[in-house]
């Protein structure tokens, strides 16, 4: 099963999520030597005067060889979490099978789904709300 970040999470989603009109997308993606893709990415970005001002949505998706390594993966991601953003991270209901959120310095939700680990990351510094945006664009990835 391929899975493409950028169809998952399109140009208008990003821009619903963000609020404002994104670049078209940076995508990356790793593949195995039958072209299946495991890793996917999709980076929308707006366009801003200063760096600081720049909003950003970013999808990375990795899908496991099945949901036990997904399992292991988001379980690994989490246990690391606090050491890496500076917070305790926090559980998410309803979203995939399980999901947290990573505030401080990452900012970013995980999500685990059947075989795929989902990636999150919302910056914007002028946002109150990073977790329900990052939350938005899961659903909208999900769905």
């Amino acid at each position: 099963k391929k899975y493409d970040s950028c169809a998952l999470f399109t140009k208008e989603d990003a821009e619903a999520v963000l609020g404002m009109t994104v670049n078209d997308p940076q995508r990356d993606g790793t593949s195995t030597k039958d072209q299946a893709v495991i890793v996917s990415s999709c980076t929308y970005a707006t366009n801003a005067e200063k760096p600081s001002d720049m909003k950003v949505a970013y999808l990375l998706i990795r899908k496991a060889r099945d949901s036990a390594e997904a399992s292991r993966v988001f379980d690994e991601a989490r246990r690391l979490s606090k050491s890496l953003s500076g917070v305790d991270p926090v559980d998410v209901q309803d979203l995939g099978e399980r999901a947290y959120w990573a505030g401080g310095a990452l900012t970013q939700l995980n999500v685990v789904k059947d075989d795929v680990w989902l990636v999150v990351n919302i910056r914007d510094t002028k946002s109150k709300s990073l977790q329900q945006q990052a939350t938005e664009a899961v659903r909208r990835a999900l769905d």
